[in-house]
């Protein structure tokens, strides 16, 4: 099945990328590295899968990290030729009177907070997922802050009646190895270690290249295992190994492994 993927570059001012480059401009060529590991990864999994990005969003991005006026062409011209053929510029109608927020289900009082700055990107995404099949979106370098939670999105139907009642979900990854596993993974509904949820993303090393995530819960910790790639590992809250699971996610204590720990 072929996957569209959309990616989304900052363009708030605070980004803490535009203030690394605002010291150092060559920190440009790390956003460069950034975009030929997420092409790589998309690619590798299936070419007839398709890159899709904002031209106006770059735009802004490239303005925003303070190059002279003469050197602004040149990086847009660069990413728009790091994403290649198959990365399409996106020429979408969009609705001004659109408002896209941001909902955080797991609080008890819902909160919202609007996304103003990408409101035409998300109409954009929402169009071209009735023409053109589902979309995920990758988050270059923190363009969208997900407070760790799960991007759901909605429209604002309350004061605009002729708006859809309804939500519109983007899978959201903010890294390769995130975008891997959803890749791998994503033809399973019903579990997923990119539930925020559910899982949160630890900062242990890599366990077999993979990102280790903590089921918030039980405080297991989990792995996709990257030698048979249809299973997980699972250790406890004490880094032991207590089991294997499936891709849907249910344990197997009986695959225990006695001495084995998430190497540290």
């Amino acid at each position: 099945m072929t996957i569209n993927v959309f990616f989304v570059f900052p363009i708030h001012d605070e980004n803490e990328i535009f203030l690394e480059i605002a010291v150092d401009n060559n920190k440009i060529r790390q956003v460069y590295e950034v975009l030929i590991s997420f092409k790589k990864a998309v690619q590798a999994h299936d070419d007839s899968n398709k890159i899709y990005f904002d031209s106006e969003n770059i735009q802004k991005f490239i303005t925003n990290c303070c190059f002279d006026d003469e050197y602004i062409s040149k990086p847009k011209s660069v990413i728009t030729q790091k994403l290649g053929n198959t990365a399409l510029p996106v020429d979408v109608t969009t609705d001004s009177y659109s408002e896209y927020f941001l909902w955080d289900g797991r609080a008890k009082n819902v909160r919202t907070s609007p996304v103003i700055a990408i409101n035409k990107i998300f109409e954009k995404i929402e169009k071209l997922q009735v023409r053109d099949g589902f979309f995920i979106i990758v988050n270059i370098c923190n363009a969208i802050n997900l407070d760790d939670l799960p991007l759901c999105v909605f429209k604002d139907s309350y004061r605009f009646s002729h708006l859809p009642d309804k939500f519109v979900h983007f899978p959201c990854i903010s890294s390769v190895e995130e975008l891997d596993l959803w890749l791998r993974t994503n033809h399973v509904k019903e579990f997923s270690l990119l539930n925020r949820s559910r899982f949160r993303k630890t900062n242990f090393p890599p366990q077999q290249g993979k990102p280790v995530f903590e089921e918030r819960d039980t405080g297991y910790y989990w792995y996709l295992d990257n030698l048979h790639k249809d299973e997980y590992e699972v250790f406890n809250s004490q880094c032991k190994h207590i089991a294997t699971a499936d891709l849907n996610g249910n344990l197997n204590y009986e695959n225990k492994v006695e001495g084995r720990t998430i190497d540290l």
